[in-house]
């Protein structure tokens, strides 16, 4: 199964883009800074996994490396959104 980290994609374009990789079968990812939005977009798409991210700050981003690593072992692509 493909892998793909989707930033920013708890609402808008990242998110249209997150559930349609989701749809064609690929393990998603998410991150956005907006936790709320992020929950409301993890109960709504099925098996999007997703974690809060500040991409601006590196420490979050070292964060998310980790989860991604931890929850998909790797990525096949990147939608920097």
């Amino acid at each position: 199964m493909k892998r793909v980290l989707v930033t920013g994609g708890a609402a808008g374009i990242g998110l249209a883009i997150a559930r349609r990789f989701a749809a064609e079968g690929w393990q998603v990812l998410t991150c956005d800074v907006d936790a709320a939005a992020l929950g409301k977009a993890l109960d709504d798409v099925p098996g999007l996994l997703g974690t809060v991210c500040d991409c601006s700050k590196a420490s979050d981003v070292g964060r998310l490396f980790a989860v991604l690593a931890d929850q998909l072992g790797g990525v096949d692509a990147l939608v920097n959104n």
